[in-house]
């Protein structure tokens, strides 16, 4: 591997670029590639984001919200019951901010009957019809990735994105172990 590192004055500073170079090439192996609506239209190069991947979460935990009706939404296919139940389940969905930019609201979910859920009423951002939604369980998670690309290609948005993990940083900095 070359590494080259403009402005490195220090051998510490050449030693952590080393280890996160390491770290990174031998850890982040996954990459994914996808295509979506106009909600890619705000994605950067650079960007942190969770994806629902069914093959490793083992349970289908994303999709598209069909209906609002106050706290309670219509999701478009049934979550599939995970391991340990619903206990400190979330359900995040995203939304446009004041400046029309897109944000990520995470609420708690109270029930779930078939696809509908409740919600409880800490988030403050409604959820919008036909956006897309992610559910999370305490030992069950979705995977972080950091954007790559954003390509528009006819009417939708190709992304390629590259596994992300915050702790290599903190491992590289302060010789925490990794998780």
């Amino acid at each position: 591997m070359d590494l080259r590192l403009l402005g490195v004055t220090s051998r510490g500073q050449a030693l952590r670029a080393a280890n996160w170079a390491l770290l990174s090439e031998r850890l982040l192996d996954d990459s994914v590639k996808f295509s979506t609506n106009e909600i890619g239209m705000a994605l950067r190069p650079g960007d942190v984001i969770k994806i629902a991947d069914t093959t490793k979460a083992a349970l289908r935990i994303g999709g598209r919200i069909e209906s609002v009706n106050g706290l309670t939404l219509t999701l478009d296919q049934e979550p599939q019951n995970p391991p340990g139940g619903w206990a400190g389940a979330t359900i995040s969905w995203m939304y446009n901010d004041s400046l029309d930019e897109p944000q990520l609201q995470v609420a708690n979910i109270v029930t779930q009957a078939g696809n509908v859920v409740t919600i409880d009423a800490s988030g403050g951002n409604a959820p919008v019809a036909t956006y897309p939604w992610l559910i999370e369980f305490p030992n069950r998670s979705a995977q972080l990735f950091r954007v790559l690309t954003v390509e528009e290609k006819d009417e939708a948005f190709e992304i390629t994105a590259l596994r992300y993990r915050g702790d290599i940083y903190d491992a590289v900095d302060f010789d925490s172990p990794l998780d």
